[in-house]
């Protein structure tokens, strides 16, 4: 989560919709600017130092009572869609497992069905656990609804601007412009990113409908369809 006093706002990072570009682009506006001295973007863990409780995923909920205080700040959030949000995860993993069973070499092959077979629908708590200890951090993010993030614990979202991946360029100025920040510069916006790919192409029918059940919330508050 990133906080900004002098800015009033609150952003929260969503994984896998382009934050790492909006934290370079928010970074200096931070109250954690003082710690942020020669910070290194490509070292591991350079965001973590960004946000303002050293997790650059946490949630609403993980910091509802501080939040209380501020209600009036901007809260805004990037959302995607899920079927290219699982796609996205996917090639992460892949990149960064040396899993065979990830299907590294057949992206749209059976190692993305075999993937989302097991994150999504785990048939037994061991097969699960096996794949997931490779990566244990992303054993909960890979399946976590998006609005997970950004509700609080009766299930209402606390946010007053959904920004969409799919309008990343549009939406990031639109932001900057209400937070009255300088335009990003157009290199935030020439991120090597698999969206621009034809997501659908990488489904069949059930593993489409796997992520319409399990992230029905999402398709429905976000206005998404596959």
């Amino acid at each position: 989560m990133l906080l900004s006093h002098s800015r009033r706002f609150v952003y929260f990072h969503i994984p896998k919709t382009g934050g790492s570009s909006l934290t370079s682009v928010l970074r200096d506006d931070l109250d954690t600017r003082a710690s942020l001295a020669g910070l290194d973007v490509r070292a591991p863990g350079w965001q973590d130092r960004c946000h303002f409780d050293g997790r650059q995923h946490s949630t609403y909920r993980d910091n509802a009572r501080l939040l209380a205080r501020y209600p009036d700040y901007f809260r805004f959030a990037f959302v995607r869609n899920p079927w290219d949000l699982a796609l996205s995860w996917y090639i992460a993993l892949a990149r960064a497992s040396s899993d065979e069973a990830l299907g590294t070499r057949h992206l749209s092959g059976p190692g993305f069905k075999q993937f989302l077979r097991r994150a999504l629908r785990p048939r037994a708590p061991g097969d699960w656990l096996a794949w997931a200890s490779q990566a244990p951090v992303h054993r909960f993010m890979v399946g976590r609804s998006q609005s997970d993030y950004l509700s609080d614990r009766g299930g209402r979202l606390q946010i007053d601007f959904l920004a969409r991946f799919e309008y990343y360029q549009e939406d990031l100025t639109a932001l900057c412009d209400h937070l009255g920040l300088a335009p990003p510069a157009p290199e935030h916006f020439n991120r090597s990113r698999h969206g621009r790919l034809d997501y659908r192409e990488f489904y069949d029918s059930q593993s489409r409908d796997w992520i319409a059940r399990r992230f029905r919330r999402d398709i429905e508050l976000f206005g998404y369809r596959f």
